[in-house]
């Protein structure tokens, strides 16, 4: 089996997990993981698979088309088998950093260029701005 990444996104409603796992399963894609969110009312998800050497990237898309028709999710096919080498899972030690303090504007690409720059692999990021927090563009700050 080869591995392919499909991206989903599209406006947020119940059923959408079950809709493209159900037709990436109908198509022999075996579903390994997924990590999803919303944000605004928008859905955003990563579908990790195993797909059936005879069905190509190209081919995944098209059926995919006609499985998500008129469901307002767009998608995307990703082959994921590029000859990288295979990442070092459990060879380094992970870490939660939580960062605490008022929104402002450049916080994240301040954050995440501190631990590029130590060549820090971040593998999953969550920021939320709580809501007596006001930015510098908010007209009200």
């Amino acid at each position: 089996m080869r591995k392919v990444m499909v991206t989903i996104v599209g406006h947020d409603r119940p059923g959408i997990i079950y809709q493209v796992s159900r037709a990436l399963s109908d198509f022999r894609c075996n579903v390994i993981e997924v990590s999803q969110t919303t944000l605004l009312g928008e859905f955003s998800g990563l579908f990790s698979c195993g797909m059936p050497d005879e069905l190509a990237p190209a081919g995944l898309s098209e059926a995919l088309n006609e499985a998500l028709a008129g469901s307002g999710l767009a998608h995307w096919v990703a082959d994921v088998n590029n000859g990288h080498a295979p990442a070092l899972i459990g060879e380094l030690e992970p870490y939660v950093v939580t960062v605490r303090g008022r929104d402002r504007l450049g916080m994240i690409p301040e954050f995440s260029g501190c631990r590029a720059g130590f060549d820090v692999n971040i593998e999953n990021l969550r920021a939320v701005a709580l809501s007596g927090d006001r930015t510098p563009m908010d007209p009200a700050a």
